[in-house]
């Protein structure tokens, strides 16, 4: 991890959380403790207002007040954000799982408290499924008959929006290689 990157990553651990350990940060960034003292020695000469405290209760916290600019996402923007980390984090992604933790961190501190608690939900209610292995190999016994529904991304969407609101769907279902 790049210092840049530390920084920010410092800031934010730092945002979402009360007071955090010297030690705490250094285990998270995978660096010493010396180096996350460094890191704070910078901010605080770039004006961010810090506030350490020492012994066993002790560590970093940013003095009250204090608030980064925000990234402004809308809820179908954040939602979609998360989504898509879920579904990366499904298909088991181990190289990025840290920066999959990074990015969600990231997303849930730059967003009102009301959108961190739907996206939390949704979060908990959200999953991907491997797909079976013949998925691209549907039956063909009977020609397939034209879809006469509401386009996919539609369809999608009403789902994706149940699942976020936590509400049931009722659908119908036809399959185009079947007589139903």
């Amino acid at each position: 991890m790049q210092r840049f990157e530390r920084i920010i990553a410092i800031l934010l651990y730092l945002r979402t959380s009360e007071r955090i350990s010297a030690q705490a940060l250094a285990d998270r960034l995978g660096v010493s403790r010396r180096t996350v003292y460094r890191d704070l020695d910078l901010l605080s000469g770039l004006g961010v207002p810090l506030y350490a405290e020492r012994g066993r209760n002790g560590g970093i916290q940013l003095m009250p007040g204090y608030f980064l600019p925000p990234v402004t996402f809308t809820r179908d923007e954040a939602m979609s954000l998360v989504s898509g980390l879920a579904l990366l984090g499904s298909l088991g992604a181990l190289p990025f799982a840290a920066d999959l933790d990074a990015a969600r961190r990231k997303l849930l501190a730059a967003v009102p408290e009301d959108l961190r608690i739907t996206l939390a939900t949704a979060e908990r209610v959200l999953g991907f499924e491997t797909p079976p292995d013949d998925v691209f190999h549907p039956e063909r016994a009977l020609p397939a008959r034209q879809h006469a529904g509401p386009p996919l991304p539609a369809i999608l969407s009403r789902f994706a929006e149940a699942i976020f609101q936590r509400r049931a769907v009722h659908l119908r279902y036809s399959s185009p290689y079947r007589e139903q």
